[in-house]
């Protein structure tokens, strides 16, 4: 109900001052919102130079290690030119160096909880490339069912969920599908429970495989591809939940050279642990320090290497990266990220370049006028805590139709306070170009859902139209 009173209020004032078939949406908007404020962000962003000091560092027949320059007299270095790091070199280059301090510990990594529908598309983004229409879709092939052998077999469990919680049956079947594929020693000591966020819902379990003794090797034959790599994730992930922890060790070494400190880090995998079975949990491996190496060890190196580096802006998002960032501020619902994205996308208001999203001008347009004039109900705090709202409905603490008044009350407000025709007005962009057929008026930059286009001011006493491609902005 809420959804549609918004949809059904502000569209059709998208609809006069910008663009037919246009359409707003409680969520949905704060979406596009998300994504002009980043691209907002790369725009403004004025790269600032830094510069690096690195060198190998050796003892005897060791492996050599890279270090880089982190301090300089106890305190952090900042070298932001060519002449300040070439005058550090010529400092240190002739001094002796010393390993300082080779610390080394080892940590567990745990395996990560099952799949809820969010974790689902953003690791299916991620690793498989799909977007998140394409995941739920193949998703709800293979919990509906697929021929296996003759019978039509429900090989997932259902895929909108944002629980983790697992059955018992579940949870022994995975230990026995270990036991088989890997060996009884590969099965963690304790059975892991996944704790569920406060939000959650808890309607149904996590995703995983229906029968876990059932392989992806087993079921080659009777999926698609994408099935097939769809599945082949949702069974290592829910298998590796009850294995052991993957062991890491980590090697931080301090190198002084003279009032400098030179400094190397690296993880090193000493038990693959869950890894075996799943393995796209990102451990940075960094630099590899031999064992051997030593406090006060006397190193060599070699000569010191300058770089010139710059900051870098924020990235786009990516459907991964924009579905983690919602979930994280609590907008929408995990079962709702797939529709949002694809909405924003089939109404122009976003494309997808190298696999993030960059708003169009269609989308720009749209945004601004939304925030412009309705901000205190397009912005992540509101819908959030609106969220929260809905929940105290679904409890019995809140009376829904007094939330929905709430809500509509305020927002016929703001739209009593827009002046469509000087809305319309601010939109129309200027050439200075005469009309060709007319000779009286003025081309003019206009939006539609198709993108912008040029129209002679004097419509509809004059027709006069053409199309060109811009990126926000009319060019010649």
């Amino acid at each position: 109900m809420l959804d549609r009173v918004v949809g059904y209020s502000i569209s059709p004032l998208l609809w006069k001052v910008i663009a037919k078939d246009l359409s707003a949406g409680r969520v949905q908007s704060v979406a596009l919102r998300l994504i002009c404020e980043r691209e907002a962000e790369i725009t403004a962003f004025v790269p600032k130079e830094y510069w690096k000091i690195e060198a190998d560092f050796w003892k005897d027949g060791l492996d050599k290690f890279k270090a880089t320059l982190e301090k300089y007299d106890g305190k952090k270095i900042e070298l932001v030119n060519e002449d300040e790091s070439q005058k550090m070199i010529t400092e240190l280059e002739h001094l002796p160096a010393i390993l300082s301090s080779i610390k080394r510990s080892t940590r567990s990594v745990e395996a990560p909880a099952p799949f809820i529908t969010s974790t689902l598309q953003q690791e299916a983004s991620k690793i498989l490339n799909f977007q998140a229409q394409r995941t739920m879709s193949i998703a709800q092939q293979l919990y509906e069912g697929v021929d296996v052998g003759g019978e039509s077999s429900g090989l997932i469990t259902y895929m909108r969920t944002d629980s983790t919680r697992i059955s018992e049956d579940a949870v022994s079947a995975c230990k026995e599908a270990i036991k088989q594929r890997f060996g009884a020693d590969y099965i963690n000591a304790s059975t892991r429970v996944y704790k569920n966020k406060q939000s959650a819902q808890d309607a149904h379990e996590a995703i995983r495989p229906t029968d876990p003794l059932r392989t992806p090797e087993s079921l080659s034959a009777h999926l698609s591809k994408e099935q097939l790599k769809l599945y082949t994730l949702i069974w290592q992930r829910f298998i590796a939940t009850q294995m052991r922890a993957a062991k890491v060790q980590a090697s931080i070494a301090k190198v002084a050279v003279g009032k400098a400190e030179f400094a190397a880090s690296g993880n090193n995998i000493t038990d693959e642990g869950f890894l075996k079975c799943y393995p796209h949990v990102n451990i940075p491996l960094g630099v590899k320090i031999h064992p051997d190496y030593r406090n006060e060890d006397e190193l060599e190196h070699d000569k010191l290497k300058k770089t010139q580096n710059f900051t870098t802006p924020p990235s786009r998002f990516t459907e991964a990266s924009l579905i983690k960032e919602l979930e994280a501020k609590g907008i929408g619902r995990p079962s709702t990220y797939a529709a949002i994205l694809g909405t924003i996308r089939n109404r122009k208001y976003v494309v997808l370049e190298k696999k993030s999203f960059l708003p169009t001008p269609l989308g720009n347009d749209v945004n601004h006028f939304l925030v412009d004039k309705f901000d205190t109900l397009f912005n992540v705090k509101f819908t959030a805590s609106m969220e929260d709202k809905l929940d105290e409905v679904e409890y019995g603490k809140v009376i829904w139709h007094n939330l929905v008044k709430e809500y509509y009350d305020e927002m016929q407000t703001l739209i009593s306070k827009v002046d469509v025709k000087k809305e319309k007005n601010a939109m129309i962009e200027e050439t200075g170009i005469v009309c060709d057929q007319c000779q009286i008026g003025q081309m003019v930059v206009k939006r539609s859902r198709s993108g912008e286009f040029l129209s002679c001011n004097r419509y509809p006493e004059c027709k006069n139209s053409k199309s060109f491609k811009t990126r926000g902005r009319w060019q010649d």
